[in-house]
Parts: structure tokens; C-alpha cells; sequence
């Protein structure tokens, strides 16, 4: 806990020293919140392109299911959509490009 007992009476916020000392103070909270700030706004950002990745390759896949299947049905659709596991939809992703059975793929999505 910070002691602010020596700003209590008014003397050293007066003199030159105490107003240097509320000044490197202010500083200091600053700094701190700045670095608070970046690493929400990092956070953000990572969170952002995980979300974006997710997305593209949930777009991927069922781009393939559409070229090899026509239509996707509903169920595999769903599947694509709920999937929130990157690497499971990267592997039906490879394995719908090498002809897998839509199917069983779309099942390890679920």
C-alpha cells in the first residue's frame, strides 16, 4: 500500500520535491495501465484470429463437402458449424480432400 501520510498537511505537495514525486507517481500508474491495456488488446487479437482461423477452415470444409457431395445436408452442415476444435476440422478437411465417406468424417465432428 502506497503511504501518502507525508501529502496529508499540504507542505510537500507545495515544494518542488513533492510535486516531482506526484509526477513520477502519475507516471508510473500510467505506464501500468498502458501495459494493462496492450496485453487485453494482444488477448483480444489472439482471440480474434483463433475465431477467424475457425472460421475459415469451417468454410473450407464444407466447400469441399459442396464440390464432392453437391448440396452439404443439413446434419453435416450443423456439424461444420458447432465444431469449435481447429485440429478436428483440419483432419475432416484432409480427409474429405482424399475422398473420405462424408459420414463418418462429419461424425468425428461431432
Amino acid at each position: 500500500m502506497l503511504d501518502l501520510s507525508m501529502f496529508e498537511d499540504g507542505s510537500v505537495m507545495a515544494s518542488r520535491e513533492g510535486k516531482e514525486l506526484l509526477r513520477q507517481f502519475a507516471e508510473k500508474v500510467r505506464r501500468e495501465g498502458e501495459k494493462r491495456g496492450e496485453k487485453r488488446g494482444e488477448k483480444r487479437g489472439d482471440e480474434r484470429a483463433a475465431l477467424a482461423r475457425l472460421e475459415t477452415k469451417r468454410e473450407d470444409v464444407l466447400e469441399v463437402i459442396e464440390l464432392r457431395h453437391g448440396a452439404a445436408p443439413e446434419g453435416a452442415r450443423s456439424a461444420v458449424m458447432a465444431c469449435t476444435n481447429l485440429d478436428a476440422l483440419k483432419a475432416a478437411h484432409r480427409a474429405l480432400v482424399l475422398g473420405e465417406s462424408l459420414e463418418p468424417v462429419v461424425e468425428t465432428l461431432r
